[in-house]
């Protein structure tokens, strides 16, 4: 199956600023990939709206929402359902009108429905298997669905199979919104071969490479897209990868 992957922003969570190094300018991590025909969206930054625009990627692809982690650069549930670019209100019906997976840690998910109980008004939210349905919102339905690391969730069937299977992060999780607090999660999508997401990582656990070991010996890697979001000399408020935590990591897969 042929995947077609997008990077959408490959920075941290600062805002441009000047550095020693030149000015930073890069874009909040997210990535959008289409496969077997539906659009897949890893990760919700403040700018979702125009970077999907400039990316010539439409609201109305995507079918399916990950979540890696609640932090404000990463997560801003209420601006996929306004694609508003500075004061202009874009609408695009047919992403209003279809149903919308959103697949994220337990924390994210009950964030994403306090937010959408909050900003969203008179919303329909039943229990559903494994987190919740919305209705009453745009999109017109929601399935919030909480993974765990290891679990393994069939996203297409045959013939263009395509699975997910969620790693642990040493990474922490806390929506600026919501009480909310867990750790952060990357993804192994896999097909024939799979790819690897994985951003805002801190060192890499037993258990993290336990997955990678037994997702990969089944459909070997193809693509790996890892984060470190500060240029190495550089200490950032929470744990993230370090270009010897990437290098370790390579070494592993190789």
């Amino acid at each position: 199956m042929l995947v077609e992957i997008i990077l959408l922003g490959t920075g941290g969570g600062e805002p441009p600023h000047i550095t020693p190094y030149g000015p930073y300018l890069r874009r909040n991590s997210s990535l959008f990939f289409r496969a077997g025909g539906k659009g897949f969206l890893i990760d919700n930054p403040p700018e979702i709206a125009s970077q999907l625009l400039y990316a010539g990627v439409k609201l109305s692809e995507i079918d399916f929402l990950f979540f890696t982690h609640a932090h404000k650069d990463h997560f801003h549930p209420e601006l996929i359902a306004t694609y508003k670019i500075g004061n202009y209100l874009i609408l695009d019906e047919e992403f209003q009108r279809k149903p919308l997976k959103v697949f994220a840690g337990e924390d994210v998910i009950e964030s994403y429905k306090e937010i959408m109980e909050r900003f969203r008004g008179k919303v329909e939210i039943e229990i559903a298997e494994k987190g919740y349905l919305i209705r009453g919102s745009k999109p017109a339905v929601i399935q919030l669905r909480t993974v765990s690391p290891g679990e393994e969730v069939e996203l297409l069937e045959e013939p263009e199979k395509l699975s997910v299977t969620p790693l642990p992060a040493s990474h922490p999780s806390s929506s600026h919104y919501t009480d909310q607090k867990g750790e952060a999660l990357g993804y192994i999508f896999s097909s024939f071969k799979s790819f690897l997401y994985m951003s805002d990582f801190g060192e890499i656990s037993n258990k993290a490479l336990e997955i990678m070991r037994r997702k990969l010996t089944v459909s070997p890697l193809k693509v790996a897209i890892l984060g470190a979001p500060a240029p190495l000399p550089q200490k950032t408020e929470t744990p993230h990868m370090s270009l010897q935590d990437i290098i370790e990591l390579c070494e592993f897969l190789i």
